[in-house]
């Protein structure tokens, strides 16, 4: 089957992670021999990174790896401007669409990964006839804070869609609701090759808890820390590392201190994929604790590595984290987060790296996901060819 991804995050110089799980579910497509997988990703990049990265190069980039075609057209966002984004993206994906087609043929169907991109893939079904499925991730209409200029793109976008998905049950209930039409949960991809088991891992000295999140309000690092300093109270021997930046790094790096937590937790900044993978397969536990996750792919990189997990209840989650022996889910205070990390020590003997492995494996690896997005595309591309 010939699909084309389209998407509003895709990798680039000013973020190496954003957008990664878009790359990860198209080259799972493309692993399968009989698929011809592209993706167009149309990426506003903030002025902020442009002066952190000091790198000023946008427009489209094209590459082919591990048998995904691939063109990423950056350009400068205006802040709060939604209404240009929005314009901005739909103007170049058309040109980069029409290109595409006319050097590789068309599409059997687009898949779209966040609204943001959609207004591409109505144009193009209007004007080619492709049948696009719509994946939605964004947090915004879970916390109900989509901008009212945007909500006309989002409700034309899932109006005209063939196939709408969820990546979580209660977030596809959410949407169900709202827009009217059925969204089916399918969960991300993860590569479960990548994230492993180490058989080679040594004992750390102190039980180690590992973060990996953007440092933003969503994720609640104070929380965490609050919850951390805590839990020392009982176990002292406890380490907490967290990995990632953001507007609100500093500001948790002081309230660490603030909470005297020097030499108990170590702030690691942006870190590359191979390292998030080491840190996964050296930590005892994993923990999350965001006020609201679409899914959570981290909760999911950490028990393909065998590791148990600890994470607010937030949305995403819940459809992760379904078996006591795999984790606990806990409520949104420091309070209840920290019980729940003392309760993970505890019982630190009791949690089996390979059931927990198994139970990512089972649910969310690449053949079991895979095998339900070529059913929705089949179901989409036979009811547009009848």
């Amino acid at each position: 089957m010939h699909i084309l991804i389209l998407a509003s995050g895709y990798p680039t110089a000013y973020s190496v992670n954003q957008g990664i799980f878009f790359r990860d579910q198209a080259e799972s497509l493309a692993r399968n021999k009989a698929n011809q997988v592209a993706v167009i990703a149309t990426v506003p990049v903030s002025i902020k990174a442009v002066l952190k990265k000091r790198i000023w190069s946008f427009g489209a980039q094209k590459s082919v790896k591990n048998d995904v075609r691939t063109v990423v057209y950056t350009f400068l966002n205006l802040p709060k401007v939604h209404r240009y984004r929005m314009l901005k993206s739909r103007k170049e994906a058309l040109k980069l669409i029409d290109d595409y087609i006319r050097e590789f043929g068309k599409p059997d169907v687009i898949h779209l990964h966040g609204f943001q991109s959609g207004l591409q893939a109505v144009e193009a079904k209007k004007k080619y006839g492709i049948p696009f499925v719509v994946t939605e991730h964004s947090t915004q209409f879970i916390d109900n804070i989509v901008a009212p200029s945007l909500e006309p793109f989002a409700k034309t976008v899932f109006e005209h869609a063939d196939a709408a998905i969820a990546v979580s049950v209660p977030f596809a209930e959410i949407m169900t609701k709202r827009y009217g039409r059925p969204f089916q949960y399918i969960p991300n991809v993860v590569d479960t090759n990548i994230f492993h088991i180490n058989p080679n891992r040594k004992e750390n000295p102190e039980f180690t808890f590992f973060n990996a999140a953007a440092f933003v309000v969503e994720k609640n690092q104070p929380m965490l820390l609050e919850a951390f300093a805590s839990v020392l109270k009982t176990f002292p021997d406890t380490r907490l590392r967290l990995a990632g930046t953001g507007p609100n790094e500093q500001q948790a790096i002081a309230y660490a201190q603030e909470l005297n937590l020097d030499g108990k937790v170590d702030f690691l900044g942006v870190l590359p994929r191979p390292e998030i993978v080491k840190e996964m397969q050296q930590t005892d536990a994993f923990v999350l604790s965001s006020k609201v996750e679409t899914f959570g792919v981290v909760l999911i990189e950490a028990l393909s590595c065998g590791k148990p997990v600890v994470s607010t209840k937030c949305f995403g989650p819940e459809s992760i984290v379904t078996s006591p022996e795999v984790g606990i889910l806990c409520e949104q205070t420091a309070s209840d987060l920290a019980s729940a990390m003392e309760e993970m020590i505890r019982n630190r003997a009791a949690y089996n790296e390979n059931v927990i492995r198994k139970h990512a494996i089972d649910q969310f690896s690449n053949d079991v996901v895979i095998s339900q997005l070529m059913e929705v595309y089949q179901t989409v591309v036979s009811k547009s060819n009848a």
